[in-house]
């Protein structure tokens, strides 16, 4: 059986679908979500920094826990593609946003992924959010604007509850639609995308 595993990477929680390529069915749905190595600042230290020492000492924890947590996914994701050994992995491409240090982060997940496809002769594709949404037909303007990304989220978790009649997380939709848009794209040209 050919399978497709697409994947909704996050610094907090990546969804995973897995697909029967030959069915176009989806097969298996995982949320990978680490949990956190550091705890938040307690009130009582809190009281006893000052602001800028209580920005540093937040900052810090943010990024030993996403460190964490991208390491701890990428294990589970090898984990994935050894058990199920799919012929091709899609996967959301990355983009600029506000937090530069999860970018990079989402970044390195990408590329240990692009790694385990060019040792496995796996085909990579890359996708950015606008193109699998309107591969589905989703409505990216609306009323001269664009959708939030909450409006894009419940999108996908409508989308997935009319197709399927399954209740899922946001994470679990969009790796589900991410999917979707291979089959509604496959055999049509992928070079742009592909790696």
């Amino acid at each position: 059986m050919k399978r497709l595993i697409a994947i909704d990477g996050s610094t907090t929680k990546t969804g995973v679908a897995i697909f029967n390529i030959n069915k176009h069915k989806l097969q298996t749905l995982k949320v990978l979500c680490p949990d956190n190595i550091e705890k938040p600042l307690t009130k009582k230290t809190k009281d006893s920094l000052t602001k800028k020492q209580i920005t540093d000492k937040q900052k810090e924890i943010h990024r030993k826990n996403t460190d964490y947590r991208i390491s701890e996914m990428i294990k589970q994701l090898n984990k994935i593609f050894d058990k199920y050994k799919p012929e091709v992995i899609i996967m959301e491409d990355t983009y600029g946003s506000k937090d530069m240090y999860a970018y990079k982060k989402l970044c390195q997940l990408q590329g240990l992924v692009l790694s385990y496809c060019l040792i496995n002769n796996i085909t990579f594709i890359l996708k950015m959010p606008q193109s699998w949404r309107k591969d589905l037909g989703f409505e990216i303007i609306k009323d001269g604007q664009q959708n939030t990304r909450e409006e894009y989220k419940s999108m996908s978790i409508n989308h997935i509850k009319d197709k399927y009649g399954i209740d899922v997380s946001d994470d679990e939709a969009d790796a589900i639609c991410i999917g979707e848009s291979y089959f509604v794209r496959e055999g049509a040209d992928y070079e742009s995308e592909e790696y």
